[in-house]
């Protein structure tokens, strides 16, 4: 149970997670609620009815929806993982149509307030165009504590434009002609996101710290990898196909088939969270939301 306290200990989590001004704050516990309720699903359905479960979970899903649009693709890998793991098929419907109410209706909701039925916002081509232009190369990663945002002036300077989704779809225009004109850059581009997802043990994307304080914050990021690749690793492993499983027992096959179904979700969650990201562009807290993932993961199918 260790692992569920390990992410008081990694203060780049937890400044995520208190400030009511990043999306992460409000998406990590709803997307922990979610993953607990799949990888534990024996001992959910032990605890509470099948129904209360069911709507539990798609309350949850929507709420990762609604915390972050950009969070679609994960949404669907959820939902999917729940298809998987319920035979009922009422419950299936009944998770299937919750979950969709959220994009549905914010689209609606979208098209009530600016005209224009959308399940993102009008931030996405800013965003989009922010990790996909010629200057990224020489501002990415940003500096420690600082961020990407300072840039918004030079992609948008001498432009003028008559509503939100002008400006949208012209920024997103422009990351599109970026991406198909270069190739190489932004392929390199893509492995620095990926290196800020994965790999690097710095903060990227929050305010600068100092002294004792960016030991402990180094730290916790040791912590964090450790705990996102140890489950990433025993996921990956569980998926090689092992020879000698037909002449295992019905229940060993059983179970080894549900820890190779809950090691596809894990991983199917991991590249569903952070796919956006390396679309647009990358910080710690992007990723720092699977913490809890990877904990459950591991506890629930221990090494």
């Amino acid at each position: 149970m260790l692992l569920l306290l390990a992410p008081f200990a990694t203060t780049a989590f937890l400044a995520d997670v208190t400030n009511i001004l990043v999306d992460e704050g409000y998406l990590y516990s709803f997307l922990a609620v979610a993953a607990a309720l799949l990888l534990f699903d024996a001992q959910a359905r032990a605890v509470m009815s099948d129904w209360s479960r069911a709507v539990l979970f798609a309350v949850a899903v929507d709420g990762v929806y609604l915390s972050k649009s950009g969070a679609l693709p994960v949404v669907v890998v959820l939902t999917f993982g729940f298809l998987l793991v319920e035979r009922r098929a009422g419950l299936r419907w009944l998770v299937v149509v919750l979950v969709a109410a959220a994009p549905l209706g914010w689209a609606v909701h979208q098209h009530h307030a600016s005209g224009r039925y959308s399940m993102g916002t009008s931030f996405d081509g800013i965003n989009l165009h922010k990790g996909n232009n010629a200057g990224f190369l020489e501002h990415y990663p940003p500096r420690h504590g600082d961020s990407m945002d300072w840039y918004d002036f030079e992609l948008n300077r001498g432009l003028h434009f008559s509503d939100e989704w002008s400006f949208n779809d012209y920024h997103q225009r422009a990351a599109l002609e970026y991406l198909r004109a270069h190739p190489r850059e932004t392929l390199e581009g893509d492995l620095r996101k990926l290196d800020v997802l994965f790999f690097s043990l710095e903060k990227y994307g929050g305010t600068a710290s100092h002294g004792v304080t960016r030991m402990i914050e180094d730290a916790g990021m040791v912590v964090f990898r450790l705990m996102l690749w140890s489950a990433i690793a025993w996921a990956i492993y569980v998926l090689i196909p092992t020879r000698g499983l037909d002449r295992k027992s019905n229940t060993s096959r059983t179970s080894d088939r549900s820890l190779r179904a809950a090691s596809g979700v894990f991983l199917a969650v991991v590249g569903a969270c952070v796919l956006p990201y390396v679309a647009g562009f990358a910080y710690t807290r992007h990723v720092s939301v699977l913490i809890y993932p990877a904990a459950l993961f591991s506890l629930s199918y221990p090494l």
